[in-house]
This record gives C-alpha cells, structure tokens and sequence, in this order.
C-alpha cells in the first residue's frame, strides 16, 4: 500500500509519494501513483487498490465533461461507486481505497482538496489545510525545505511499517517521487497552476526490490 503524504494550503500543494507496488505481500512493480490533470489544475492520487485508482484516472481523462476538480466534486463520488462494483468481489472485501483531488479553485482563488473512501461509501470529504500522512506515525512534519522534509518522513513510516508483520504493514520502497502547485498571480489576469514534478530519493533495496519483481512475474 502506497506511502503517500501532502501538504496542502491556499497558495500550494506538495505531494510526495513511493513507486512500489506488491502483490500478495511481495514487489510486483514499481509505478507513479500521482496523476497531474492539467486541465482540471489539480492531482489525483490514491491508496489501496491501485486497479481502481486507474480506472478513475482513465474515467477522469478519458469521458469526463468538467471544469475543475470542483466541478468533478459533483459527480465523482457515484462514478466511484460503479467502478468499485465492478472490481473483483475479493478485492472489494478486503482492500480499502481512499481517491484524493487536490487542486485549484478559481472560483474562490485557492487550493483545494477532497477525499473518496471506499469505507465511507466515496462520499465526498472536503479535506482541511494542512499535513496529511498515510501511514500515520503519530508526528507532524514542520515543512521547511521540499522535498527534503517529507523525504526525511518518509524513511521514518518505513521504519515503522518494516517492523509490522507482511499482512499489516504498507510496503514502502522503489522511489520517492514529489509533486508541487503553486499559485502564480499574473498581474493583469487570473491566477495560473504551476507543476513541478522531480524525483526525491530512491531507496538503497531499489535493485534488490526489482530482482523480486522480475521472479514474481515468472510465478503470476
């Protein structure tokens, strides 16, 4: 499950999150789990399922009429509801998913965010300004430097979770990749997005990790 932390406010967000996928307690892949949808000015990520985190991204891009990650705030949370019906009866008793749309609202000039849980029934959450951190370490991260800081987190939650049986513990590895929005106000005109994306960190099992994906093929 994917280690996935975001800092988001009124001028900006920042989004880190790791690159490893498994399957069945095991490195399956390593893939990006945050998706930039310019024309909405925004992100979405995800964690649990990453199956059904794609089917939205591909709904989102591929025959959604909207405006803005406000605007697909209206609707989401049932085309949700579908795409979760239609995955594997296994998956949907065993795996939890939360979807997260974090952008900007030109309306009232600011980032904003939302969050759909399948354990909520995808209704829709209007997310707080803040540090948000999936897993949770019980400590707050005072952002100075990005992405160091979250990098620096990060290796803190993998601490954590390695210490947990497989059957418990998010896996964290592969990379650390990061995200950043930050409101650009043009002198005569409307404020723009700006998106950075970089590579933060990669962890020192990266190739060991990729050894076990490539075995695991052969056995799936």
């Amino acid at each position: 499950m994917t280690a996935l932390n975001f800092v988001l406010s009124e001028d900006a967000v920042y989004v880190v999150a790791d690159t490893l996928v498994t399957f069945e307690h095991k490195p399956a892949y390593f893939t990006t789990k945050v998706f930039t949808v310019p024309h909405w000015n925004g992100l979405i990520c995800g964690r649990g399922s990453h199956g059904l985190i794609l089917d939205w991204v591909m709904q989102a891009f591929g025959s959604t009429l909207a405006l803005d990650l406000v605007h697909t705030d209206e609707f989401a949370p049932q085309i949700m509801r579908d795409l979760f019906d239609n995955r594997p009866k296994e998956e949907q008793a065993n795996c939890t998913t939360s979807i997260y749309h974090l952008g900007f609202d030109t309306a009232q000039d600011r980032f904003v965010g939302f969050a759909y849980r399948s354990k909520d029934d995808f209704v829709s959450e209007p997310l707080e300004y803040g540090f948000h951190q999936k897993p949770g370490i019980g400590i707050e991260m005072e952002m100075r430097e990005f992405p160091k800081d979250f990098v620096a987190h990060m290796r803190q939650q993998r601490e954590e979770q390695d210490a947990l049986p497989p059957e418990e513990r998010a896996f964290i590895g592969g990379q650390i990749l990061s995200w950043m929005l930050q409101r650009v106000q043009q002198e005569d005109g409307p404020s723009l997005v700006r998106t950075t994306i970089l590579p933060a960190f990669e962890w020192d099992d990266y190739g060991e990790a990729y050894i076990e994906c490539l075995d695991g093929l052969a056995e799936r």
